[in-house]
């Protein structure tokens, strides 16, 4: 008999996403939280829970023993070479994060054509994916925060100067807003060059993460989707042999 998940989770360098049934949820996700106290509702039939994670080792011990408790079994969706018509790029798919493998994945399923994912968390992450379903590659760079705090870190005086403000693109007038602007001028530029260079500017953009909100709002034609990974983690299921 079929089975279906109970849970999914999303376990990402900052954020913990769930989702059970139709009620999605979120904590920040640092060396303070307590995961013990995580609201996951408890399954007392050794449900499936469905978990995407960037999380050390250790830390993925840690949810697996939370899930035992709750009454759930744990099951980690792994890059695959193709999946539902979509093909990794990487030559090794192993290396690929297994977030962004499910985000492609949630974006083929829904678009059926050629696409550019961007991912906008502690790392900024620009994937393609071809008409074909061939997934071309992608590039990895700092995210706007972990950028920020690199140039801060390497000089006193600047983060001296420094207070947080809403980015936007025009030119800063002062340290605080050149900084700021300046995080997301190189992103959008990023993105922008990046499809210019595919031949993908007419191709969907789509857009998640923690800055997606934000980088959104300044390029034009992007989607946001909230969740994505979360999405993901449903649709690997749904081509999977236990869903069959």
């Amino acid at each position: 008999m079929p089975v279906s998940p109970k849970l999914l989770i999303d376990a990402g360098n900052q954020r913990l996403k769930w989702r059970a049934g139709a009620v999605n949820q979120a904590v920040d996700w640092n060396v303070e939280t307590e995961l013990a106290d995580l609201k996951w509702p408890a399954s007392e039939d050794a449900g499936l829970a469905l978990v995407s994670s960037v999380r050390s080792a250790e830390e993925n011990e840690t949810l697996d023993g939370l899930l035992q408790q709750r009454g759930y079994r744990a099951l980690y969706p792994q890059v695959e070479n193709e999946k539902i018509g979509l093909i990794c790029g990487y030559r090794d798919s192993s290396q690929l994060g297994v977030d962004r493998w499910l985000a492609m994945l949630a974006c083929w399923n829904k678009l059926q054509k050629g696409f550019v994912y961007v991912g906008a968390g502690t790392a900024l992450t620009i994937d393609l994916v071809y008409a074909t379903g061939k997934h071309g590659g992608g590039y990895i760079t700092a995210g706007l925060g972990l950028g920020r705090e690199a140039l801060l870190s390497r000089s006193e005086k600047l983060l001296n100067q420094y207070t947080p403000s809403t980015p936007c693109l025009s030119l800063g007038n002062d340290t605080a807003s050149a900084i700021n602007n300046g995080a997301l001028v190189a992103a959008t530029e990023m993105i922008k060059g990046v499809q210019r260079a595919a031949g993908m500017n007419g191709a969907a953009l789509v857009v998640s993460g923690g800055d997606a909100e934000l980088l959104t709002q300044h390029l034009r034609g992007s989607t946001l989707w909230s969740n994505i990974v979360l999405d993901g983690l449903a649709t690997w299921f749904e081509g999977s042999e236990l869903h069959a």
